[in-house]
């Protein structure tokens, strides 16, 4: 019972954070939205709308990969696996936001490298902003 209780506290930490980056993201797209207008998305194939989405959802799945795998994280190798698994929800939404579900190879291509650098970076840069410097 006590394994239950902990992977749901993470979890939910998991979300919370991932939730708070979704709004930290969204805010910025608010300044966008303001400052470059409708536009500064439709370039992009996307809407205001779909990109708040993207990113609260988006970042609230991903937080909860963290919380799952939190344990992990606390190696660094760790941290990257589970900076890759939390990427995923990301890529696979921007995928869907500018493409649909009309996917070429090219697009599977992406799947594995947006998480494998940008996931697999993020979380070895996390590992070493908040674990390393408490060692």
């Amino acid at each position: 019972m006590r394994f239950l209780e902990t992977l749901g506290r993470n979890v939910l930490w998991g979300l919370r954070n991932g939730a708070l980056f979704g709004l930290i993201f969204s805010a910025w797209a608010v300044v966008e939205l303001f400052v470059g207008g409708p536009e500064t998305f439709s370039r992009q194939g996307t809407s205001f709308v779909e990109v708040i989405g993207l990113y609260l959802v988006g970042g609230s799945f991903a937080g909860a990969i963290v919380g799952m795998l939190r344990p992990f994280a606390y190696h660094r190798l760790g941290a990257a696996i589970v900076g890759f698994f939390s990427a995923l929800p990301l890529a696979v939404g921007t995928k869907l936001m500018l493409s649909g579900f009309k996917w070429a190879l090219v697009d599977g291509i992406y799947l594995f490298f947006f998480p494998l650098l940008l996931g697999c970076g993020a979380g070895l840069v996390l590992h070493s902003v908040f674990l390393e410097k408490s060692t």
